[in-house]
């Protein structure tokens, strides 16, 4: 008896940065993704919570971005949350699920700041569809690095507008 496998070809796509900003902070962005999605990338063109508001196990939200001139319009659900830590979710239609079977956004501390690491997992390309795709690949590393540094610009900015507000409102 001939037995056909399939076997499973996990690619991860993955950007870190270090952010002068606690982890709390950068969760905290992603809290209020509503308010928060368009100013993180200029090819972000929509955001809306479809199911509750927030990170919470089983929220769902919609997005849409542009990538490599090709609008992407998504649906996920969130999967697993620790909080100030760990934000993982997945696509809600069978078929982009197959093909994305997480993402996740993690924040270690480190220092006085965190190191945010941004992660997209694919399955189901072999050698021939990774060459077919490659310059989809390369766009979608590229927004990812975008992703992190504007995430970092925002915090960082904001962190900074924070302390001098701080500094100027504090007694002498």
């Amino acid at each position: 008896m001939i037995f056909l496998t399939v076997a499973k070809r996990i690619m991860k796509f993955e950007d870190s940065i270090f952010i002068q900003a606690p982890c709390e902070k950068v969760f905290a962005f992603f809290e209020e993704m509503d308010q928060n999605y368009l100013n993180w990338h200029p090819e972000h063109q929509v955001f809306e919570w479809r199911k509750g508001k927030g990170l919470a196990v089983g929220n769902v939200f919609y997005f849409e971005e542009e990538l490599n001139g090709k609008l992407m319009k998504k649906e996920t659900y969130f999967t697993d949350i620790i909080p100030n830590r760990y934000i993982e979710f997945k696509m809600t239609k069978g078929l982009y699920r197959w093909f994305i079977p997480k993402l996740t956004f993690i924040m270690e501390p480190e220092g006085d700041g965190c190191v945010f690491t941004g992660q997209v997992f694919l399955q189901g390309f072999g050698p021939l569809a990774k060459w077919a795709n490659r310059k989809d690949f390369a766009a979608v590393r590229q927004h990812m690095k975008e992703e992190g540094q504007n995430l970092k610009r925002i915090l960082e900015g904001s962190l900074a507008t924070e302390t001098a507000k701080g500094a100027l409102s504090s007694p002498l």
